[in-house]
């Protein structure tokens, strides 16, 4: 029972853990200002993908292309998982502790300290709307259509969003 395979070194605490959707590759956010992409079968460091702070949360997209990281340094980034290149860089006020994608990878939800969960255009970068709290927002969600988003607040309130209509 429990036999460790393999271990993921960073320098700092390791803040989140992901699978990659085919399960080949495993993604890890660290205090240490980084996230790395791992190979699951050999534990080999494929692509590290660095911030100016911590980085708190990090995702898959749906398909498995693409990135999403969240960090202490007030920014999302996305990331192209072939190349290890940034695509695009989302700020908020504050450090950002949420972040997810929409179920056709078309959209970005990012929660952040500075009170806002912000919904963006993944292939623009554009700010599609803007959800409030009254504290840090600390998980953010899709529904499985899409339709819908749910945000976790430090404010002891869970939200749920109408996206199209932003209420």
């Amino acid at each position: 029972p429990g036999k460790l395979i393999t271990s993921f070194a960073h320098q700092d605490a390791v803040q989140w853990t992901a699978f990659s959707p085919d399960g080949a590759r495993i993604l890890t956010a660290s205090m240490d200002k980084t996230a790395k992409l791992w190979d699951a079968a050999l534990g080999r460091l494929i692509a590290c993908f660095a911030h100016q702070d911590g980085v708190s949360a990090a995702e898959f997209s749906p398909d498995g292309a693409r990135i999403l990281t969240g960090s202490a340094d007030n920014t999302a980034k996305l990331w192209d998982v072939a190349s290890g290149n940034l695509i695009a860089s989302f700020a908020h006020q504050g450090a950002v502790k949420a972040v997810a994608f929409s179920p056709d990878s078309a959209r970005i939800l990012t929660g952040s300290a500075d009170n806002t969960a912000k919904l963006w255009d993944a292939a623009s970068g554009k700010l599609i709307a803007s959800f409030g709290h009254e504290d840090g927002v600390i998980h953010v969600a899709f529904s499985s259509d899409g339709a819908r988003i749910l945000t976790g607040s430090a404010d002891n309130t869970a939200k749920l969003w109408e996206v199209a209509s932003g209420k």
